[in-house]
């Protein structure tokens, strides 16, 4: 589908890469050209407008199946004044895009969705726990920044039809990437932070927002949702922090260590349900505020999402299924890596049949991932997997047995640098590969009559038609998320070319997602 994302923030931004991942074509705007060309690496198109300028919004979304608002802004921090909210700005940013949009809306056919990313803040003053989304939401007239999060809420929710859903994700405090946790420090740091220091804490990590909002795209949700992972928290360690408890203890260790100034402006609010979102299947990853983002590449992080099963997303008919390792040497010996020798796994992928949809092997490969030049890096290198009988053996824990005299020659070894901002591993090069490699079951005699350098004469003395020449190199990307695991472009060609050239009908790459 085509999405656009009104607002490429922090939010929109990991929307995009999840939305990217499932197949849909996405566009996003920003109000300032001097973003465009960093969005552009992570956009399939971006428009430069104000959420507020009818005509290019109208345009933007004429042809668009799914609109994101993910707009945000009019807080700041000042030195000696502290956290400002400044209404007119969010008068501006939220109020005026929402009108605008559903103006827009009014004539438009195209968009069959819409999209909005509210705050928990309309919870201010609500001392129910659990908190769910139909509750009565207060009015807030001496707080008119939280009157302007309800007061969109609804100017929005107007763009329902019978054939328009609205879907709006009030959200926790939202952190992750750049955005840590300690940001509110640095706030305080400057001054009297505006919001109930007694309010229970609420949280959210920016990756599942960004997943959700592809999951409400992806299940066309309706309605109203909490997006908060405290609720798992909480229930896992039997007790509610409060922003005193849990912003003070990150003061306290500040070096000088100093107490945060709570204004009580915003009113607080009590612990808030997440079971709505919950029942329509979406699950939170991350539900603690601890969370810290990995900074370097990590041998086992990397061994464990590719040990996840994963399916091809387009045809369902391929399967793959990884192991960690555990090799036999001779005498009875276990080896399972670690240090300098890396750590070693199995690959397996299966092929669903058409006919009785019953699913076989295809092809095996022993893999061992290993420490790269530096920290960003790690490289990865494959081998041939001569298994007895076809099949590892199994042991109860999850891993395979496999002898040392299983492991066949080496096939290609391939480099992956670690991305921090996207949490993932990419590889990205070309490589020296022999085919019944890259096919895996095909018999090498098979090979060598398909694919041939030399002419070979018939019997009657007759030309055969030429052979298909033996392909070189395989270019490769290969991707690690944490929930969409693995691109994998595999086309044939020949050293000299500069740009490869697709074989055997893979026309576009197979994109395995984790089941």
């Amino acid at each position: 589908m085509k999405v656009a994302i009104i607002g490429c923030g922090l939010v929109g931004i990991e929307a995009a890469h999840h939305l990217k991942r499932a197949g849909h074509e996405v566009t996003g705007t920003t109000t300032r050209e001097s973003r465009v060309s960093e969005l552009k690496e992570v956009l399939d198109d971006v428009v430069v407008l104000r959420g507020s300028d009818r005509e290019a919004l109208s345009s933007l979304l004429e042809d668009k199946d799914v609109v994101i608002v993910t707009v945000s802004g009019g807080m700041f921090a000042q030195a000696g004044r502290g956290t400002v909210r400044a209404p007119d700005l969010y008068k501006s940013i939220y109020i005026d895009t929402a009108t605008t949009l559903n103006e827009v809306l009014q004539t438009n056919r195209s968009v069959k969705q819409v999209i909005y990313t509210s705050a928990e803040t309309v919870y201010a003053g609500v001392e129910t726990s659990p908190i769910v989304e139909t509750i009565e939401l207060p009015d807030h007239p001496e707080d008119i920044a939280t009157d302007i999060f309800v007061r969109t809420e609804k100017i929005v929710s107007e763009a329902r039809r019978p054939d328009r859903n609205v879907c709006i994700f009030r959200l926790a405090i939202v952190y992750g990437k750049r955005f840590s946790m300690e940001l509110m420090i640095d706030l305080a740091r400057k001054g009297p932070v505006p919001f109930s220091g007694d309010c229970i804490l609420t949280f959210v990590h920016v990756r599942d927002v960004g997943r959700a909002l592809a999951h409400a795209v992806n299940k066309n949700l309706d309605g109203v949702y909490n997006l908060d992972a405290s609720a798992a928290y909480y229930k896992k360690t039997g007790k509610a922090l409060t922003n005193r408890e849990f912003f003070g203890s990150l003061a306290a260790r500040e070096n000088p260590p100093f107490e945060i100034t709570w204004l009580d402006l915003v009113k607080g609010w009590g612990e808030v349900s997440n079971e709505a979102v919950l029942n329509t299947g979406f699950q939170f990853e991350i539900t603690t505020p601890d969370f810290k983002e990995p900074e370097r590449a990590d041998v086992a992080e990397a061994v464990r999402r590719l040990c996840l099963p994963m399916r091809d997303a387009e045809t369902q008919r391929f399967s793959h299924r990884g192991y960690p390792v555990e090799i036999e040497l001779p005498g009875g010996a276990r080896m399972s890596g670690g240090g300098l020798l890396g750590q070693p796994f199995l690959q397996e992928l299966y092929i669903k049949s058409a006919e009785d949809e019953k699913e076989r092997p295809m092809t095996s490969m022993l893999g061992v991932m290993q420490r790269g030049r530096d920290e960003g890096k790690l490289l990865m290198h494959y081998y041939e997997a001569k298994l007895a009988n076809g099949s590892a053996r199994r042991n109860g824990a999850g891993t395979v047995l496999v002898q040392a005299s299983e492991i066949g020659e080496l096939m290609y070894a391939l480099e992956l640098q670690y991305d921090p901002d996207d949490d993932c591993y990419r590889g990205d090069q070309r490589y020296d590969v022999k085919l019944r490699h890259l096919i895996g079951m095909m018999p090498a005699d098979l090979v060598k009559k398909i694919f041939s350098k030399d002419k070979q004469g018939s019997a009657n003395g007759s030309i055969a038609p030429a052979a298909m020449p033996m392909p070189q190199a395989e270019w490769h990307v290969l991707e690690l998320y944490p929930t969409h695991a693995m691109y994998m472009h595999a086309f044939l060609a020949n050293k000299s070319d500069d740009r490869p050239m697709p074989m055997m009908g893979m026309q576009k790459p197979f994109r395995f997602e984790y089941v």
